[in-house]
């Protein structure tokens, strides 16, 4: 599992961020709970964005309340559409991957309140993009939230696999999509 292990959050205070029509962010009085999900792959990132929107729409406690966001680390497939066959097999599950990859950028770490890498190679590449402690704070490692994958530490990139590997990165990051969600509405995270 990553090393990044904290068992709470303390949410940005005095600021709500929302976003208007135009994906634009608005700076209100309250806290609000933002989510960006980081990966390098153009798999992973839309599609844990795709299922932890959905994830947030489908609970009355988080509909509305968090915002979820996608960035890569690197700048490769800034302005593509995920894989076309990742893009099937989440539409199997209900999940739309509309996004567009963008990279990473130290301001992120003022927009959202936690960071999630997908393995430990993100964790250090979002730590070197940090530009202090309290950004490096809210950094977190999405698999050390799988906890029906237990022999799982990351999630296999399916890019050169067949369509099992993209089910399986499916299943492993709804996996940890419905944990955060679950500690999300407890406010445990």
């Amino acid at each position: 599992m990553c090393e990044n292990k904290r068992k709470s959050i303390i949410f940005a205070k005095d600021i709500k961020v929302i976003s208007n029509q135009n994906n634009e962010y608005i700076r209100r009085e309250e806290s609000k709970k933002e989510i960006p999900a980081v990966r390098m792959s153009r798999k992973h990132l839309p599609l844990t964005e795709g299922i932890m929107k959905q994830m947030a729409y489908d609970n009355p406690q988080l509909r509305g309340e968090i915002i979820v966001d996608s960035a890569g680390i690197g700048a490769w497939h800034t302005g593509q559409l995920p894989d076309n066959r990742m893009r099937e097999h989440a539409a199997r599950r209900g999940y739309d991957l509309n996004s567009r990859a963008r990279q990473v950028k130290p301001e992120d770490f003022d927009r959202f309140d936690i960071v999630f890498g997908m393995d430990e190679e993100n964790i250090a590449d979002l730590k070197r993009v940090a530009r202090n402690n309290d950004d490096r704070a809210k950094i977190r490692c999405l698999a050390d939230y799988m906890t029906q994958h237990p022999e799982y530490s990351t999630v296999p990139d399916p890019y050169y696999g067949t369509g099992h590997d993209f089910e399986l990165a499916l299943d492993l990051i709804e996996d940890a999509c419905r944990e955060v969600a679950e500690r999300l509405t407890k406010e445990t995270i």
